[in-house]
């Protein structure tokens, strides 16, 4: 059994600051939460931002290597996934050659780094995955069933490259542990089994801190608007909103898309529905505030999707959401609570949902005001105090 405080080590790929989402976001927190703890011993992070914690002990690759790097990127006409697995490899070395043989633990939230892992493992050093995403080989599951369902063809993207599910193969070789931060997480990496290491709880849900929204106007303008925001690739399940709205003619009504659409996703809905009404594309937007507070109800129809924060903030804007069970969120919804949990895939349930919303607008209004509730709950400062005890356990039993 150890004894004392032990030295954790924190490997991301990605930026650590708290203006960012996902992994960054939940990144940052957690190593503030261990360096105020004095029990962050080093952190290495891939970004191309200025790092905003200099009183960290964190170590990045050089920026201007970074810019080189992306400057080849934009003239080879490499595809994406291609470039995210040459960085994967890049930061893997450089964690691989940073790291101490006097720390007590090595975590990381991406399983990209085997070369890392591997040598951490030979150190005595103990592994620690916090996916913030379900099982990568269940999401590549998904897509490949999903495009199979619509016959439709798509190139090899970073959800489906062989080259980086070898990565993330060897990467689980070497964990030791994983910390499940939604139920659907936990969930997938035991379907899938492609690791030894025991899967802990970090004690559901997963949640993040956002500024309160005002009370929600209401729709002034009269308007029932349904919402749906996000980077939107075949996972995130537009297509059977979209084939939702399609049937529904609700006086008095529109559904309104944000976000950038891949090719592939746009180019398929143009094709099955040419005559869609009451329909708006707003393209990328920025006051995404503004946005969930004129919404009567928000959406997210997603295939799998690990933490979709945009449902976190439309339920602290006083908006019901509808998600899928293939949402990390789901956690945080009471069915006809704060919104409802519907199947995967269904364009009928997303239908009656709508419509339901649509006819009780009272009861919308309470769901809106449960929903926001709900959310001041749950503050990031729980979730990692709950993983410092978690890795402290950890160590404890090395």
């Amino acid at each position: 059994m150890a004894g004392g405080s032990p030295k954790i080590v924190v490997a991301a790929f990605g930026h650590l600051e708290p203006a960012g989402a996902g992994a960054g976001l939940f990144g940052y927190h957690l190593c503030a939460k261990l360096h105020r703890e004095s029990l962050l011993h080093d952190a290495f992070a891939f970004s191309r931002e200025r790092h905003l914690a200099p009183e960290w002990p964190c170590r990045t690759i050089p920026r201007n290597f970074q810019r080189v790097l992306w400057r080849l990127y934009g003239m080879s006409g490499m595809p994406a996934h291609v470039f995210r697995g040459i960085r994967e490899r890049i930061f893997d070395l450089f964690c691989m050659a940073r790291l101490r043989r006097d720390a007590d633990i090595l975590v990381t939230f991406h399983p990209v780094i085997p070369r890392t892992l591997k040598r951490a493992k030979e150190l005595g050093i103990a592994t620690v995955l916090i996916p913030l995403n379900p099982c990568d080989f269940e999401i590549a599951d998904r897509v490949r069933a999903e495009l199979a369902k619509w016959n439709v063809r798509s190139d090899t993207d970073a959800y489906t490259s062989e080259f980086r599910l070898s990565t993330m193969r060897r990467s689980f070789a070497s964990l030791d542990c994983m910390i499940a931060t939604t139920s659907l997480i936990r969930e997938t990496f035991e379907r899938k089994s492609v690791s030894d290491a025991r899967i802990m709880d970090a004690g559901f849900p997963l949640c993040y801190d956002f500024t309160p929204a005002a009370v929600h106007a209401g729709n002034p303008d009269g308007v029932f608007r349904v919402g749906y925001i996000g980077h939107t690739v075949w996972l995130k399940g537009l297509q059977y909103l979209m084939d939702a709205w399609s049937g529904l003619n609700l006086p008095g009504s529109e559904l309104v898309v944000a976000g950038k659409i891949a090719g592939g996703v746009s180019e398929f809905i143009r094709e099955r529905h040419p005559n869609l009404r009451n329909v708006r594309f707003l393209g990328d937007i920025t006051a995404v505030a503004d946005f969930m507070r004129s919404c009567s109800v928000l959406v997210c129809p997603s295939i799998i999707d690990g933490v979709p924060l945009v449902a976190f903030e439309a339920m602290l804007s006083r908006v019901p959401v509808v998600v899928t069970e293939g949402c990390g969120a789901k956690d945080l919804i009471g069915d006809g609570v704060e919104g409802f949990v519907i199947p995967v895939g269904d364009s009928e349930a997303i239908a009656r949902k709508i419509r339901w919303f649509h006819e009780n607008p009272e009861s919308r209004a309470g769901m809106g005001e449960n929903a926001f509730l709900k959310m001041r709950q749950f503050r990031m400062d729980g979730l990692t105090d709950r993983l410092k005890t978690a890795l402290e356990g950890i160590f404890a039993k090395k």
